[in-house]
């Protein structure tokens, strides 16, 4: 066979197997509006309402959260990046009180590991 009908027969295997479609500069979106709206809601409600034995979320818990219903892995930072984008963070509110910060929510120190009696 000719390189010329070896050239040709190539060329139609690659465009049968790849049929073409509109190109898009980038990588392809994994996060469409029902992941935001998801994460809009778990960062307005405990954690707790989602079986978490925490109070407040964090990147990593929201990230891992997500993963499970979406199957999309995102990192950390672009978890909070988009809660900036809402305007919401997972970060603990500091309000002025007399010329004092103090923190919105009052710490509460647990113990991790109780002892088993």
């Amino acid at each position: 066979m000719s390189n010329q009908a070896l050239s040709n027969q190539a060329s139609h295997q690659t465009s049968s197997q790849y049929p073409s479609t509109p190109s898009t500069i980038g990588r392809p979106k994994t996060i469409d509006d029902a992941y935001v709206e998801r994460l809009k809601e778990l960062v307005r409600q405990s954690p707790k309402a989602s079986g978490y034995a925490f109070d407040r979320w964090t990147a990593y818990w929201l990230r891992e959260h997500l993963l499970g219903e979406f199957g999309i892995a995102v990192t950390e930072r672009h978890i909070n990046r988009l809660l900036s984008q809402m305007g919401l963070s997972t970060r603990q509110r500091l309000q002025i009180s007399h010329g004092k910060l103090t923190h919105h929510d009052p710490i509460a120190i647990v113990d991790l590991f109780p002892t088993l009696n």
